[in-house]
């Protein structure tokens, strides 16, 4: 059984904010694993391509992201720890 997370990223006044919550109408879908990519979503495997994910990793290192609460903070975490493990 795959079980699907979605987290939406908001940038307000300078700041990043990752929620459960996301805009369904957004241009910008990414997958983790192949098993969730489509036609529809852009794979992380080319993060490198996308200033969105630099811009968001900088300001990361900055302390400048905000998490909704510790279990999306977690997942976040192990996400970055794949990414910039590459």
């Amino acid at each position: 059984m795959v079980i699907l997370l979605v987290f939406g990223l908001i940038i307000h006044f300078g700041k990043y904010f990752v929620s459960n919550d996301y805009d369904k109408k957004s241009p910008y879908i990414f997958a983790t694993t192949l098993a969730d990519h489509s036609e529809n979503t852009m794979l992380l495997k080319n993060i490198r391509r996308y200033a969105c994910w630099k811009n968001f990793i900088d300001n990361y290192n900055m302390a400048n992201v905000r998490f909704e609460n510790q279990k999306v903070k977690n997942i976040i975490m192990d996400l970055l720890k794949k990414i910039l493990i590459r």
